[in-house]
C-alpha cells in the first residue's frame, strides 16, 4: 500500500518535470524512476538465484481476445431494455480486467506495479526477471485464467500470453526488435487459442441438465431460468 501510494503521488506530481537537464529529454521523471525501479527490483532477484545463467529479462505479453464481439454482441438483443448502460458496463468490465491480470501476476512473481510497462485495450506488458519461478507462474497462468474465463464466459473471451527472453545489452540496444518479436509470438499464439484445454478429455463433457432452461435473450449465450428475464452476467453488466 505504501508502495502504490508513493508511486500515484510520484505520477502527479514528476509525470511533467523532465528526466535530465543537461540533454534534451524525451521522458519523464515519473517514466524514467519507474523504469529504473522495474529493472533493479528484477536484478536484485537475480542476486538470490544460485547459478543464474542466460538472458535476465522476460518480456511478457498478455493478450484477451474476444473482446469487440463480447462487447457489442447484446447490441443486437431485441426486447431487451438497458442495452446502453450494459454496453458500459461490459467496457469498463473488460479494461478492469486486465488492469486486475496484470497486477495479479506481477504480486505472485513478488514484483509490483513498476514492472507493468502498459496496460490497456485487453492487453499487457510486463517485464520480469527470467527466472524457473517465472517460468513456472507464467505457465500455469495461462492455464488457470482460461479456466475462469470459459467457466464466466462460455468461451465468449480468452486469453494468450507470449514471451521473450532478453539480454541486458538486448535492452539497451535493440528493445524494439525484442517487442516486435513479442508481438510475432503473440499474433502466433492468438491461432492457438485454448490450445491448454483442447486437449483434455473433460474439455469435451457434455453437461445435461433437466431443469426447464432458456437461453438469455440479451446475450444469447447464458442459459437462463424461463422465469428469468436475463442471465446473471448481463445483470452484472447493468
Amino acid at each position: 500500500q505504501y508502495f502504490n501510494e508513493l508511486y500515484y503521488l510520484l505520477e502527479k506530481y514528476t509525470s511533467f518535470i523532465p528526466s535530465a537537464t543537461n540533454v534534451y529529454p524525451d521522458i519523464s521523471l515519473f517514466d524514467h524512476s519507474k523504469t529504473t525501479a522495474a529493472l533493479a527490483s528484477i536484478l536484485s532477484q537475480l542476486t538470490k538465484e544460485e547459478k543464474h545463467t542466460g538472458p535476465e529479462f522476460i518480456l511478457y505479453g498478455g493478450d484477451i481476445s474476444g473482446i469487440q464481439d463480447y462487447i457489442f454482441r447484446i447490441s443486437r438483443a431485441q426486447g431487451v431494455g438497458g442495452i446502453a448502460k450494459r454496453l458500459r458496463g461490459r467496457s469498463f468490465y473488460v479494461s478492469m480486467l486486465s488492469e486486475v491480470l496484470s497486477r495479479y501476476l506481477v504480486r505472485n512473481l513478488g514484483l509490483t506495479i513498476v514492472n507493468i510497462n502498459f496496460c490497456g485495450g485487453g492487453n499487457f506488458e510486463l517485464i520480469l526477471p527470467n527466472t524457473e519461478k517465472t517460468i513456472k507462474v507464467l505457465t500455469e497462468f495461462e492455464v488457470k485464467v482460461n479456466d475462469w474465463l470459459l467457466q464466466e464466459f462460455g468461451g465468449n473471451l480468452d486469453f494468450v500470453g507470449a514471451w521473450v527472453e532478453m539480454a541486458k545489452k538486448e535492452l539497451l540496444n535493440t528493445f524494439s526488435d525484442k517487442k516486435n518479436e513479442l508481438g510475432d509470438s503473440l499474433s502466433f499464439s492468438k491461432l492457438r487459442k485454448y490450445r491448454t484445454h483442447l486437449s483434455t478429455n473433460d474439455f469435451w463433457i457434455e453437461k445435461n441438465s433437466n431443469e426447464a432452461l432458456s437461453i438469455c435473450p440479451s446475450c444469447n449465450i447464458n442459459s437462463i431460468a424461463r422465469e428469468e428475464a436475463i442471465c446473471e452476467r448481463c445483470s452484472l453488466d447493468k
